[in-house]
Order: C-alpha cells, then structure tokens, then sequence
C-alpha cells in the first residue's frame, strides 16, 4: 500500500492561490476561475500520493537550498517540500513570470 501523506498548503502558497483566483475573476472568462481550482485542486490531491514525482527547483539548488521540490501543470509551478509526513506548499506560482529572486526571497522567509 502506498503512503498517503497530508499536503498543508502554507500562507504564502494560499496567497498565491488567492490572488491567482482574483486575477483569473476580474480578466478571464466566466468559470475560468473554477477550471483553474479544480486544476490545482487535483494537483494538490495527486501530490498526497506521489511527492517524489517533482524535481528539484533549479534556482533554489544553484543556492544549496535542495529541499525543495516543483511539478507544473498548466501555466502553474507548484513548490513543495517533504517532510515529516506530509508535504508543505510553499508557493502556487505562474511559470511564465521570472522567478529566481521570487522565490528565493519567497522560500528563505518561510
């Protein structure tokens, strides 16, 4: 049987999402919002099951910070870290944005 871990989603990670939501509600189309969720809805799920899939974030390893993890969906990088158990969120981010100073500022205040 394969282990389940709990994924906690930080506040940093629950701010991208909420802005992310605005943003897709006041320029997207109508329901666009509600794929979008869903869409990271299930990615979050998928990682409860499977953490190791990601890969290590290449910005944050050129700075020995190798504890960190990414999958993408979409336009979406999700950056994580496994540990005891489960799997923290630590940001819900758009790839097409640059985001080397962004997350390194991002994950050394968490």
């Amino acid at each position: 049987m394969t282990q389940r871990y709990s994924v906690r989603i930080l506040k940093s990670a629950e701010a991208d999402l909420i802005e992310i939501l605005v943003y897709i509600e006041q320029n997207g189309s109508p329901g666009e919002s509600d794929h979008v969720l869903a869409l990271i809805t299930e990615q979050l799920e998928s990682l409860s099951h499977l953490p190791d899939r990601g890969h290590k974030v290449p910005e944050l390893s050129e700075v020995k910070l190798n504890q960190f993890s990414e999958v993408h969906q979409d336009k979406f990088r999700f950056i994580y870290e496994v540990r005891e158990g489960a799997v923290f969120i630590h940001a819900i981010l758009d790839s097409r944005r640059k985001l080397q100073d962004l997350l390194f500022n991002r994950l050394m205040r968490s």
